[in-house]
């Protein structure tokens, strides 16, 4: 998925900054993409962030947004909880480029039950395993497990803090 939201980065009036002409693209965007994601939305550089229902905010203190604008590389968040749908979820983010200036961030929100699916659903080789891991090490989702305690912990820590930092994946073979 995050290949996908680097080639929505790539929409030229993304470059604009301008809500005004971001908004109405990122609702058409969505509409194509919402069997995909739970959220679409542009953040400038500043972290004022619009999605595709023209609602403001600011993730300016979020990591993923800071790694994005600092380094120019997608980020992913770790497990928190959508304020759109309150599940699980994770952010995924991109930088979203002018030229070779990062000039600001298109985010999306996946559900993590989503991501289980398709985790469940893979298959490595004969014998591999493919799975993911909180920062904190807790699992998340498993090709091979149907039932994750850890997703229990995470909930409770996403409920306590706002984000944590970012979430890895792993494949074993």
């Amino acid at each position: 998925h995050i290949r996908m939201v680097e080639g929505l980065s790539q929409i030229d009036v993304l470059k604009t900054q301008d809500p005004d002409q971001i908004v109405p693209e990122l609702s058409r965007v969505f509409e194509t993409y919402k069997e995909y994601f739970t959220n679409i939305s542009f953040a400038d550089s500043e972290g004022t962030r619009w999605n595709y229902k023209g609602e403001k905010s600011s993730i300016a203190s979020r990591n993923y947004f800071s790694k994005v604008m600092n380094e120019g590389v997608p980020a992913i968040s770790d497990v928190l909880l959508s304020g759109d749908t309150g599940k699980l979820a994770v952010v995924i983010a991109v930088p979203v480029f002018d030229g070779q200036n990062v000039v600001g961030v298109l985010y999306t929100t996946k559900i993590i039950e989503d991501i289980q699916n398709i985790i469940k659903e893979s298959i490595i080789g004969k014998t591999g395993r493919l799975f993911m891991f909180s920062e904190l090490g807790v699992s998340i989702a498993d090709s091979h497990s149907k039932d994750l305690e850890g997703l229990v912990f995470i909930e409770e820590t996403a409920l306590a803090d706002d984000e944590l930092t970012f979430t890895k994946l792993f494949i074993s073979s």
